[in-house]
């Protein structure tokens, strides 16, 4: 084995390894926290900016420096094997967008189990106003739906007990996620939080108008999935038709990968797949 051979085996080995740590951490679904680590946790204090930590803690990532530094890792063996061949040039793409879009595919499922959540939660809520329950009490039984949506439930009852007024925990929580079934939510706990008790009816009938809402959207998807499917077909196909391109034709992939117009190609090709994808994904969410 030459040497560019096995520098190139060990860049792959580390950059599957990284990979792999980037993934494990994006499937672990933890609690709120902090997104810095302190300087007792280990060498190198992380801190990242809002909206990146935003993003990682929507799609559920349970140590997000941790899962950015092993993507900068993965990035930079990516361009080492760039450099020694063109294998490396055509993994370095997947690489740099690869993580981005598992964040992004990760925020849409969490949200749509926080989603399926806040039926059963206001209905716990309700039971346990009926049963003689204050609602900061309720809300933080209702915790016990688990994550997402619990660790929020249980921080509401957590600011309570510190000395936050109720109201004002409640409208925190429905600023931290602006979203229309959260609004509503939240305006059936203000109410609960101004006539107590009575309130139960309140929060059953908006648990109600949510799982409408959830059964109107289910069947949207329903009738879209034919027009996901075909979308995601017409992403995939230059895609696959380029890989088939370059594996049997030794003069297209020296062109496209060995060659500064050939990157310009696979990069517009790339820009025109992305954008077309965008565009199918904006028309299917049209008819929900």
């Amino acid at each position: 084995m030459s040497g560019a051979a096995a520098v190139g085996a060990l860049g792959a080995a580390a950059l599957v390894l990284a990979v792999h740590d980037a993934a494990r951490q994006l499937r672990a679904v933890g609690t709120r926290r902090r997104w810095h680590r302190h300087a007792g946790d280990g060498p190198v204090a992380v801190t990242l900016p809002p909206k990146v930590a935003a993003a990682l803690e929507r799609a559920g990532v349970d140590d997000a420096p941790r899962a950015v530094l092993a993507w900068i890792g993965a990035v930079t063996l990516a361009a080492v094997l760039a450099v020694l061949g063109p294998a490396g040039r055509l993994v370095l793409p997947l690489v740099v967008v690869g993580p981005p879009v598992a964040v992004r595919l990760a925020q849409g499922r969490l949200a749509r189990r926080r989603a399926g959540q806040l039926p059963d939660a206001l209905d716990a809520i309700g039971a346990g106003l009926r049963g003689g329950l204050g609602l900061a009490g309720a809300i933080g039984g209702a915790a016990a739906v688990g994550p997402p949506l619990g660790p929020e439930l249980a921080a509401i009852g957590r600011q309570v007990a510190a000395g936050l007024a109720l109201d004002e925990a409640i409208s925190r929580w429905r600023a931290a996620s602006p979203d229309p079934a959260t609004a509503l939510a939240g305006a059936a706990l203000g109410v609960a939080a101004s006539v107590g008790g009575p309130g139960a009816r309140a929060v059953d009938g908006a648990a109600a108008s949510l799982r409408d809402r959830l059964a109107a959207e289910a069947e949207a998807d329903a009738l879209a999935t034919q027009a996901k499917a075909s979308a995601a077909v017409l992403t995939a196909a230059p895609l696959v038709f380029a890989a088939l391109l370059t594996s049997l034709d030794p003069t297209a992939a020296r062109f496209l990968l060995g060659t500064p117009l050939g990157w310009l190609c696979i990069a517009a090709g790339l820009g025109l797949d992305v954008a077309g994808a965008c565009w199918m994904a904006a028309l299917v969410r049209r008819t929900r």
